[in-house]
């Protein structure tokens, strides 16, 4: 295998890399993307049915019996907690698999190998990543318990104000408020969130669990905080872009109702190769990782 230059990237360079890393990869991310794609449409249709079976029965079983459909409040409540948290365990295995299997493809890539499918080593990063996830979810709580607060002593009395005020100048007024406090919101988040924007390529790519993905996340960025808020939110407009492009291209073919199904899979492996080149950038320019990469190329040449 050839030596390969690795330098630290700018900005640019890193999203030109990013490309170059989806172009060496793509049959592999593609295939991998459809079939953790398949998979989870699979257990969400059994699930439903297996939950649409048991609905039934507690309809019909009274009937069976001549007495009347009983289901209590308590018993719907207990359905949608269920189905809500198969939901969100199938969601949340979906996004540890895919992240997982993108930075891995993305890392043989970077590292000048031959990308192929790691499934053997997906088991134990997936549970790596889980908990990598677990853990933004809980240090996005306390933001969000915050920004309710904010909204209810700050703007829901004056939201209120202005329906009272005047029916129509009132809800334009209650929208706009709405709108801006979304916005920057939203702006928060993205700021807040950058602490562990590199939790999860932490997660598969070092032996991390939990809050030390993220105590290694903020390690990394620390120092450049601001500059790597940056290229994520210019990366966010690009893929929008790219969205928006593959949307319009498919508006003019016969089969444009299957693009939700094929944009994701296009699309989708983009943010965790982006997230995995910032986090070799980063040990590049921090602790020397090129000099690592090139130690191990000598000893297999």
């Amino acid at each position: 295998m050839p030596l390969r230059k690795f330098l630290p990237m700018n900005a640019a360079e890193l999203m030109d890399r990013v490309f170059d890393v989806y172009k060496n990869s793509f049959i592999q991310q593609v295939v991998f993307a459809a079939i953790v794609g398949v998979i989870a449409i699979v257990l969400a249709i059994v699930t439903s049915i297996a939950l649409a079976f048991s609905l039934a029965a507690n309809i019909m079983m009274p009937l069976t019996n001549f007495y009347e459909p009983t289901i209590t409040p308590a018993q719907i409540i207990q359905m949608v907690v269920v189905v809500a948290s198969i939901v969100l365990f199938v969601f949340l295995m979906w996004q540890a698999i895919t992240s997982a299997g993108h930075i891995l493809l993305s890392q043989q890539v970077f590292y000048g190998e031959r990308p192929k499918i790691a499934f053997g080593k997906l088991p134990f990063v997936v549970i790596r990543v889980v908990s990598a996830i677990i853990t933004q979810v809980l240090m996005t709580l306390p933001f969000l318990f915050f920004i309710g607060y904010l909204f209810y002593a700050t703007f829901s009395i004056q939201i209120a104000e202005f329906l009272l005020a005047d029916a129509w100048l009132g809800r334009i007024a209650a929208t706009s408020v709405i709108i801006v406090f979304t916005l920057l919101v939203t702006l928060g988040y993205l700021i807040y969130s950058n602490i562990f924007s590199l939790a999860v390529a932490v997660a598969v790519l070092e032996r991390r669990y939990f809050f030390g993905t993220v105590k290694r996340s903020w390690q990394l960025i620390r120092g450049e905080f601001w500059r790597i808020l940056g290229i994520r939110l210019i990366w966010a407009l690009v893929v929008v872009i790219i969205n928006l492009g593959a949307q319009a291209l498919f508006s003019f073919l016969p089969f444009m109702r299957l693009a939700f199904i094929f944009i994701p899979l296009l699309i989708g492996p983009l943010d965790g190769i982006m997230h995995a080149l910032i986090y070799f950038n980063q040990r590049i320019k921090r602790e020397g990782l090129d000099i690592e990469i090139a130690l191990e190329q000598l000893e297999n040449v």
